[in-house]
């Protein structure tokens, strides 16, 4: 160990920079290794040591400990308990130091720094004694920086670490550091370095800790760091420590989904076969780990058995699902959400019926009359299925007739009725419950058809067709139709005509005719103003028409004529209007 003895007072490098320093711990290193090779350092000894009764606390408002900071989203599971750079006010209250008396402790100087900014901790930077930059630590140091107490109970946590940034020069086992742990404050356990450690990250694992063991789950835990040197040789500033991080992986709980089922939520009657949407919304506070996928079943039975419908569906909201085409009185839906780690289920509040449509028959009757005479026909509805509206066209020859009303009668009494032409030859009906009602399965009439025949004789079909069934929970049902038929007898009189024509108050010259027939042929009268031939449209097929003309502006009046001929003969209408 002859080597030992060099001076390294001798050494004329200035340690100002980095560069110098770096200079120097290899050359301290070549010496103390008296010509063998350079090792990183030595390998770090488990040891246990308690604060010695003789030390004063020389330093710090403590016990205390930092604010955690932020964590990045790759490393959300790690929470700092401490983190400390020591560019702020140091020891304030986050450290505590220790000393022998009448030697230097730590202290902070910006002779070197780790990873951030500019100072660090170092064993001898304050106190009597106090080195500089450059300068050599004396003999007989003992001293130690120590934060805490810190909460590890939290069952939460998984793991937890201590580590830091070290730049070390010192006698090989001999003059040390200890970067160690307490659960009591004052018997320390931790790993040991000395001789040359330039500028490492080292870590300490907090769930097996040399000589002590888990400190997870302690309630109160020290961290504490403490360099002693002997009476004999001295290499470079000691032991100074940056970037000191306590920190625990506690993974945050994942927070379970949540889904609400929207429809079918109960009451509902679909029809057996058909196609209808499941609705739900989900959601996931946490937003993890993975994307909402959603799982979606059905059940005949009211939940005694499920059956599945689509499986890790998107969280779109919607599915369209095509129902079984077995029926069912006691149906549920169940929606389940996953985040890939926990799931939530929603059922239907209540159950729905799925139904197989019956057989139903919307027929048309029969009736005859004279040409320009109104007739009866008989709406009749044998319905296997409840029903609550209906809406039929009609088709039928135009020349020979018209949809002039609808009243609902016997089955159908109490339902709202309407009816209209909606093309010449095709009119519509309608009728419904306004209110909760519904019309059960039976058979017989529901409606009275008003139709005035016209034109010059001759037979129809009354056809239903576009014809809508709708359930109590607007299913659609199927329908089967028979046609009915109007025998319209030859006119017994020549045609009645009369003309209208109103005078627009905006342009005077302007007017519109309007003729109206009665036993007419089925087609538009022929009608001249001024002398000109004037188009007319149907209004009212068969009975009414109108035309619109434009006059000259010196026109101060007009004659409109029309004329239309049946079996019986010809019928003429005339009127003269005067103008402005």
């Amino acid at each position: 160990m002859a080597s030992k003895a060099i001076s390294i007072q001798a050494i004329s490098i200035q340690a100002g920079s980095i560069q110098a320093r770096s200079i120097l711990m290899v050359m301290l290193a070549l010496i103390l290794g008296a010509g063998t090779a350079l090792a990183a350092r030595e390998t770090p000894v488990p040891r246990r040591l308690a604060i010695s009764p003789d030390m004063v606390r020389v330093a710090g408002d403590g016990p205390g400990q930092a604010a955690p900071a932020p964590q990045s989203e790759a490393d959300k599971a790690w929470q700092n308990l401490l983190d400390e750079d020591f560019e702020g006010v140091f020891p304030g209250d986050t450290w505590t130091i220790y000393s022998s008396a009448s030697v230097p402790y730590w202290g902070t100087w910006e002779c070197w720094s780790g990873n951030t900014a500019t100072h660090s901790a170092a064993c001898a930077a304050a106190g009597p004694g106090a080195i500089g930059c450059g300068g050599l630590y004396p003999a007989y140091m003992s001293t130690w920086m120590v934060a805490g107490p810190f909460d590890l109970s939290d069952p939460d946590i998984t793991a937890a670490e201590l580590s830091c940034v070290l730049n070390l020069v010192s006698e090989t086992n001999v003059d040390y550091l200890l970067m160690s742990v307490s659960t009591d404050g004052q018997n320390f356990s931790g790993l040991q370095y000395s001789f040359l450690v330039m500028g490492e990250a080292i870590q300490l694992d907090l769930t097996a800790v040399p000589n002590l063991g888990s400190v997870v789950g302690a309630s109160q835990v020290w961290v504490g760091f403490y360099f002693t040197s002997d009476w004999s040789l001295s290499y470079g500033v000691g032991a100074e420590v940056d970037d000191v991080l306590l920190r625990v992986d506690r993974p945050t709980p994942n927070v379970p989904p949540t889904i609400t089922l929207n429809s079918p939520d109960g009451g509902e009657s679909w029809l057996a076969g058909s196609q209808h949407a499941i609705t739900w919304t989900a959601a996931d506070a946490d937003g993890g780990p993975n994307a909402l996928t959603v799982d979606l079943a059905y059940s005949l039975n009211g939940g005694g058995s499920w059956v599945p419908i689509a499986a890790a569906r998107p969280n779109t909201g919607s599915y369209n699902w095509t129902l079984p085409t077995q029926g069912a009185a006691n149906v549920l839906v169940r929606a389940t959400v996953s985040d890939g780690e926990d799931t939530a289920t929603d059922t239907s509040d209540g159950s729905f019926a799925i139904v197989v449509p019956g057989s139903n028959t919307l027929a048309v009757g029969n009736a005859a009359g004279d040409s320009g005479a109104q007739v009866t026909v008989v709406l009749s509805l044998d319905n296997e299925d409840t029903v609550k509206g209906v809406q039929a066209d009609l088709v039928f020859d135009g020349t020979l007739a018209a949809l002039t009303g609808i009243v609902a009668s016997q089955r159908g009494v109490g339902m709202s009725a309407g009816a209209e032409m909606v093309a010449a030859g095709r009119g519509r009906v309608i009728l419904y419950y306004s209110d909760g009602g519904s019309l059960a399965p039976g058979t017989g009439e529901i409606a009275q058809l008003t139709f005035r025949l016209q034109g010059p004789g001759g037979s129809t079909a009354l056809t239903p067709a576009d014809v809508l069934l709708a359930g109590p929970e607007a299913e659609d049902w199927l329908a089967q139709v028979q046609a009915g038929n109007l025998q319209v007898a030859a006119p017994q009189e020549v045609p009645s005509l009369s003309i209208a024509v109103l005078k627009n108050p905006g342009r005077t010259r302007t007017i519109q005719v309007f003729v109206t027939v009665t036993n007419g042929s089925g087609t538009a009268p022929t009608v001249s103003a001024g002398g000109n031939a004037l188009a007319l449209s149907a209004v009212d097929a068969g009975h009414v028409y109108m035309g619109r003309l434009h006059l000259a502006g010196s026109a101060t009046s007009v004659t409109v004529t029309a004329q239309d001929t049946n079996a019986v003969g010809t019928g003429n209408a005339q009127v003269t209007v005067q103008l402005p």
